[in-house]
């Protein structure tokens, strides 16, 4: 089964489904993504992937650290400014 969550404002809504899928992506702000970490942490299959990109390279590692628990993450990749942060669920 296929789907798509498109957040907005109102993401926190999104705590009250029971939702799993095999990838999760998410192309945010850093602040959100650590703030978000223990709603997106919870949507992956065990074994699924992780895909988070919106990053700014001096903030990767606090991303990172917000993940870390519950992701196997891949070493992180930086283009110019950015970077894009993988991993796959404990």
């Amino acid at each position: 089964m296929a789907f798509l969550i498109v957040w907005n404002s109102t993401y926190r809504k999104i705590s009250q489904k029971k939702w799993k899928a095999d990838v999760v992506v998410a192309n945010i702000l850093a602040g959100p993504l650590r703030e978000l970490a223990p709603l997106i942490s919870v949507l992956p299959v065990s074994g699924g992937l992780l895909g988070l990109s919106g990053i700014l390279a001096s903030q990767a590692e606090s991303v990172c650290e917000a993940y870390a628990d519950s992701f196997a993450l891949d070493p992180v990749v930086e283009k110019e400014e950015w970077c894009r942060i993988t991993g796959r669920k404990n």
